[in-house]
């Protein structure tokens, strides 16, 4: 089991109360305490992320720089997961020109990956910039399987702004479907790499509910078929 560095997750739960500056101290004392010690994996201790947002009102050019070294240290580490959040949180405090690139390429990576919340974030977000229904809606249905009760509210409101229809049904259930199934089975058999403009949903949802990213369906499936016979 991993935990998370319980600091940094203060950190959060202060900057989500609205009190950044508290949230500041915290985590420049994350920053003095890990990087002497080389830890420098975002996937694990997202610091940097967290500081950039509570920091962007008042010195956007520190974190923009702050959001570029996370997005950096994440690429080095190669999660998809890891790098795809690393890209949302860059986009929201990029200047507006640079964001919708950062949010395109952070939709492709987590909608290979099992990152269910942070896909509805970054779809949120580069729905609601470029008013793309599709993306919206896909917002939506990916943020009521995961819960987000608050997240299928923004997006919802954006959705219907833009005179879209909510998409109907309950949250699709854990289990995987046959055709999430199929899915999966041709990525692992193809080399090619998902669109960046237009992501397999299908298979996005079979990586969240396998709990794998592209590099590993093919086990996954394999322990998925052994738990099925």
């Amino acid at each position: 089991m991993v935990f998370p560095d319980s600091q940094t997750v203060y950190a959060e739960l202060l900057l989500a109360r609205g009190e950044a500056r508290a949230a500041v101290a915290e985590l420049e004392a994350v920053d003095r305490r890990l990087t002497p010690r080389g830890i420098q994996n975002p996937a694990w201790c997202p610091w940097q992320l967290h500081l950039a947002r509570a920091v962007a009102a008042d010195d956007p050019q520190r974190a923009r720089a702050l959001a570029a070294d996370a997005v950096r240290r994440a690429r080095a580490f190669g999660a998809p997961s890891a790098i795809g959040q690393a890209l949302r949180v860059a986009a929201e405090v990029a200047a507006p020109q640079d964001r919708t690139e950062l949010l395109r390429e952070a939709v492709t990576l987590l909608s290979a990956s099992p990152a269910g919340y942070e896909l509805a974030r970054a779809l949120n977000a580069l729905g609601y910039g470029l008013r793309d229904a599709d993306l919206l809606t896909a917002a939506v249905v990916t943020a009521r399987e995961c819960g987000a009760d608050a997240l299928v509210e923004e997006a919802t409101e954006s959705l219907l702004g833009l005179g879209g229809a909510l998409p109907c049904g309950s949250p699709r259930v854990d289990w995987v479907t046959e055709e999430e199934i199929r899915a999966a089975d041709r990525a692992v058999r193809s080399e090619k790499e998902p669109e960046p403009v237009s992501p397999d949903w299908v298979l996005s949802a079979a990586c969240r509910k396998l709990g794998t990213d592209r590099s590993g369906l093919r086990a996954a499936l394999e322990s998925f078929a052994r738990s099925s016979t």
